[in-house]
């Protein structure tokens, strides 16, 4: 406890150097939470007392609750109250709000004469660009208010929100003279953008029309306009300095570097920080967005110049010598201090948010690092250390030379519902990065996708709100509870079972090991099997567990959605190490009788495990066509969806990255490349190529699947 409260009065100090203006709490909007909860909930707290601090301070919630059982909650902010009243909910309530549902018990605990005491470091983080691709694209906002809800409830008071920005940048554009044409060609399709802002992608998915681009900055200030009401800070874009290369033909002398090409894309360019048109831009960019938004925003921006896109410094050595050349040797100091003083000289509180992902890449040297985190004053750079779950990278980079940084979960990629993670792990580096890094100041979920292994990120959010509750036995109890809203009674069941949980799939390696991969979901191949790092006798135990609470938690809908989770897994167990392994054996032996008869059985195990899927194609395909205001655009609009989730690229760049196991997308694509290639090895009889089938498969059932199913669709 000695340790907890030392840290406490580090992190104030921290603070003082990185001043983050808090929005002002619209009450009515503190209140719209509350009341879009079961009625009883507001009853639970008729005394809620908010403090009223104009920047962000270390998160404290108190609950005092005297003989008779009536409560006080005092908290520093809005959010901070909101999470409090999550916490008693799923502590004392039996109650739990997840992002993909809810459960609600109907009443709490008779609780006498307590205190709840909760605190947390000043910043709780949510966001990556790419959740806004893999999660986002096809909102509108019946999804996001409810989300903004689940946001505020679990104390965030910081939020990534860099939808909208293509508008504004196309008018920024075409101010600086780039033909609308060019940028028509250049700007990608809405499931891609988030490539485009980071500086990875162009010309890809689209054209996309000034209608989607109009609505996404309408919508996006609706997001940023509730955060804001709730005391939630707003991270706004700013520039980076990528630009389109048309922009030559109205500035025939800006100095542009070609990127290298990102997973098989062609490289987009970068603008020399040194050349006078960094600056004019960046101010352009700002004032525009200061002057749609107005004053809903405050002082936190995001830029992201090198992520996944470390400079070739041979070729910036070799270029031609041009007045504004960047040198090598100083383009991260340049970079970053370009970016800084172009946000600065239009908001002189700027701060900066900057993923840490970028240091990942093997070309970055703690040199490299330092210079380009050094370029900025300390207290206006907030650094995301953004793979803390696994690698974190404050201990290599000296603590990120004293910059602010947030510790990070990330923990899933590409958005698939696979259940894995380490709950334990996640707990320990936690716990270190708070107990050794004198300036961290927060926690932070940047997972680039949502609605897979809820489990973790609750646990994650409640470990930054104190390590009494990180301990994993005692929280897991209440989590399984709370979860589907069960009687003191049944909590052993639910206690029990997910403890088995903790301890199979939830206790994965970490990825330097060898590492699981469920197979059926990618291109079919001879020789693979699904490998997990637990006993995999224990599936029966675990559905036999889950079918024994069937009866009496049948009708709840988070125990459904765990239910038909872990059939999933052990159907996909069955099928890749039995019932495909038959057909690599009836295969190697010449058995076509055999061969035939796998292939049946491993076609109903597909038509089966597309019955236990959780979300359904169909509905997000329709999403995703509501944003198009022509026939002709909902098309493009579902291709895109549908190549994103299969090849990502019209070459297959980055073929099932994406995966989903949709229902529909289970039958209607896995299932037909595995029955395409039985059919080939019916054909091969006892030679196969793998590369010709690659290039068949691609041809006749990967394509043709990305375009849109039918034509009578709105």
């Amino acid at each position: 406890m000695l340790l907890a409260t030392l840290l406490c009065c580090v992190h104030f100090q921290i603070v003082r150097s990185l001043e983050i203006l808090a929005p002002q709490v619209d009450p009515d909007e503190f209140q719209g939470v509350i009341s879009r909860l079961p009625n009883w909930v507001a009853d639970e707290f008729p005394d809620i007392q908010i403090g009223s601090a104009k920047s962000l301070r270390k998160g404290s919630v108190r609950i005092s609750i005297d003989s008779d059982g009536d409560k006080i909650l005092a908290a520093e902010s809005a959010v901070d109250a909101l999470y409090g009243i999550n916490y008693y909910l799923r502590t004392f309530c039996a109650s739990q709000i997840a992002w993909d549902g809810s459960s609600f018990s109907g009443g709490c605990d008779r609780v006498r004469e307590h205190e709840v005491a909760l605190d947390s470091p000043p910043i709780r983080f949510f966001g990556n660009p790419v959740t806004y691709s893999y999660s986002f694209a096809w909102w509108k906002w019946e999804q996001w208010q409810p989300f903004i809800d689940w946001l505020a409830l679990n104390g965030f008071n910081m939020v990534l929100t860099p939808l909208g920005q293509d508008y504004l940048w196309k008018e920024v554009w075409l101010d600086l003279g780039v033909p609308e044409a060019d940028l028509r060609s250049w700007l990608v399709g809405p499931p891609f953008q988030s490539w485009q802002w980071m500086g990875n992608l162009q010309s890809h998915g689209g054209p996309v029309s000034d209608h989607i681009l109009k609505q996404q900055l309408e919508l996006n200030l609706k997001i940023v306009t509730r955060l804001s009401a709730l005391g939630i800070v707003p991270v706004m874009p700013m520039f980076d300095g990528i630009v389109p290369a048309a922009i030559l033909k109205s500035f025939p002398n800006a100095t542009l570097r070609q990127n290298r090409p990102w997973n098989k894309f062609n490289g987009t360019y970068s603008l020399s920080p040194s050349d006078p048109l960094f600056q004019k831009i960046g101010r352009m960019f700002l004032e525009k967005q200061k002057k749609y938004y107005g004053n809903v925003i405050q002082n936190v921006y995001s830029a992201d110049p090198f992520i996944e896109n470390f400079p070739d410094l041979k070729a910036m050595s070799k270029a031609k010598k041009t007045p504004h050349r960047t040198h090598p040797d100083a383009v991260f100091a340049q970079t970053a201090k370009a970016i800084y003083e172009g946000c600065r000289s239009v908001d002189p509180k700027c701060v900066w948010v900057v993923q840490g992902w970028a240091f990942q890449d093997a070309g970055w040297t703690s040199r490299h690092v330092k210079e380009f985190l050094t370029a900025v004053p300390k207290g206006r750079m907030l650094v995301l250390d953004t793979f803390g779950d696994e690698a974190p990278l404050y201990p290599a980079f000296n603590n990120f030379w004293g910059q602010p940084f947030v510790w990070c979960l990330l923990h899933n990629f590409g958005g698939s519902v696979q259940m894995h993670g380490n709950l334990k792990r996640i707990g320990k580096f936690w716990e270190q990065a708070l107990a050794s890094a004198p300036n961290l100041v927060g926690g932070g979920l940047v997972m680039e996708a949502i609605n897979q292994n809820y489990v973790l990120y609750q646990y994650a959010i409640d470990a930054f709100w104190g390590e009494e509750r990180a301990e994993l036995s005692t929280w897991l109890m209440s989590f399984a509870r709370s979860r589907y809203s069960v009687s003191r009674l049944a909590v052993p069941a639910v206690h029990k079972l997910w403890t088995l949980l903790s301890d199979t799939f939830y206790s994965e390696p970490p990825s330097t090991k060898p590492h699981f991969d469920v197979f059926i979901y990618k291109r079919p191949k001879l020789g693979q099997r699904i490998k997990y790092w637990f006993d995999t006798r224990l599936f029966p135990r675990i559905i036999n567990s889950f079918a024994a609470l069937n009866q009496s938690l049948g009708t709840n809908e988070m125990f459904r959605k765990d239910y038909a989770d872990i059939l999933r897994e052990a159907l996909q167990y069955t099928l890749g190490n039995k019932l495909i392994l038959r057909i690599n054996e009836a295969f190697a032996i010449g058995d076509e009788p055999s061969l035939r008869e796998s292939c049946t059985e491993v076609d109903q195990a597909f038509m089966l495990l597309d019955e236990t899927a959780n979300v359904q194609l169909e509905p997000l395909i329709r999403q995703a066509r509501s944003w198009g205001s022509t026939k002709e655009e909902s098309d493009l609009l579902e291709h895109n969806m549908r190549l994103m989730l299969t090849l990502w690229g019209p070459e297959g760049q980055i073929v099932d990255y994406a995966r989903r196991e949709y229902g529909g997308m289970i039958s209607g694509y896995y299932r037909a490349r595995w029955s395409f290639f039985c059919d080939s090895l019916l054909d091969a009889k006892y030679h196969f190529d793998q590369d010709k089938f690659e290039e068949e498969l691609f041809q006749f059932v990967e394509l043709p699947f990305t375009q849109p199913a039918s034509t009578d669709r709105p």
